[in-house]
């Protein structure tokens, strides 16, 4: 009688998955990477090429992003500050059914994930617990998975990332891209950056997150980032300084639209092309632009 009993259950534990429609689609070994302390200058710029100027710490290893909101007076694992810090994180994602993917990614202050180094999902931003969900269509094979999270101010921590198989990959939505537009596109303003810094502040970034919204919604070949600065200071710090601009832009925008295939060019013009004129200070904040050439 024993026996039959462990035979039975044996079926049954076999057959389960299958009987309540919860066969296993993936797997995903443990997330290992390390931290980094955030410049204050940094707290609120998200994303960018920043991020490998601070010096890695630690060794961070999770079972699984899984973390719902914590108190602010607990320390995130394998980190020794309790606000200020970022992580990167890696891990292998292995696709054991082809189909559509719904991905959902929920954390505080910002986070990103890529899978073979294309942009999955973007969650960046600082912002209060935010969940944001997308769907993409993955093989059967083995990627490799990134996730890049941020906790800038006291407040808790969160990361949790939720991966399931919702169907054939023709069930993903297909959303029909527009042509670009035949003007470039051109963002004015002394809230684009700080005064001689390429690092995007909070109020650039709205203005920049408005634009990567636009761009999502193009059919995009190809796109020029070209950076402008008025004629305060040297013309060669200048140069350097627009071209440095046009960077940040570009990693600012690649954190939130897969820009994968894109042909990318990145110009600094500095102070040589001016729309305005430089001896008023209404006329240098039209000077300092940053002009998006979509094809």
């Amino acid at each position: 009688m024993t026996g039959y009993t462990s035979i039975g259950l044996f079926l049954l534990a076999f057959l389960l998955p299958t009987i309540t429609g919860h066969a296993q689609t993936h797997t995903l070994t443990p997330w290992k990477g390390s931290a980094y302390h955030i410049d204050d200058k940094y707290l609120q710029a998200g994303y960018g090429p920043h991020v490998f100027d601070g010096e890695f710490y630690g060794h961070i290893e999770l079972e699984a992003l899984d973390i719902e909101l914590q108190p602010e007076d607990q320390t995130f694992p394998g980190v020794y500050e309790r606000v200020q810090f970022g992580i990167i994180v890696r891990s292998k994602l292995d696709i054991l059914e082809a189909g559509c993917y719904q991905i959902s990614l929920n954390s505080d202050d910002g986070s990103v994930l890529w899978i073979d180094d294309e942009l999955a999902i973007s969650n960046d931003g600082h912002h209060q617990v935010r969940r944001v969900t997308d769907s993409i269509v993955l093989e059967a094979k083995t990627y490799d998975a990134k996730v890049w999270y941020y906790n800038a101010y006291y407040g808790g921590y969160a990361l949790e990332l939720d991966i399931d198989r919702i169907g054939p990959a023709e069930s993903c939505p297909n959303v029909e891209l527009s042509a670009p537009p035949e003007e470039p596109i051109v963002l004015i303003g002394a809230q684009l950056f700080n005064h001689g810094s390429y690092t995007i502040p909070r109020r650039g970034a709205e203005q920049f997150g408005k634009l990567a919204a636009q761009l999502k919604t193009m059919d995009i070949k190809k796109i020029t980032i070209i950076g402008h600065t008025d004629d305060t200071g040297e013309e060669a710090d200048n140069l350097v300084l627009s071209n440095r601009r046009a960077e940040s832009v570009l990693s600012f925008l690649q954190s939130r639209v897969n820009l994968t295939g894109v042909e990318i060019v990145l110009l600094g013009k500095g102070e040589s092309d001016p729309i305005a004129d430089n001896s008023t200070r209404a006329g240098q904040v039209r000077n300092r632009r940053v002009e998006i050439l979509v094809e």
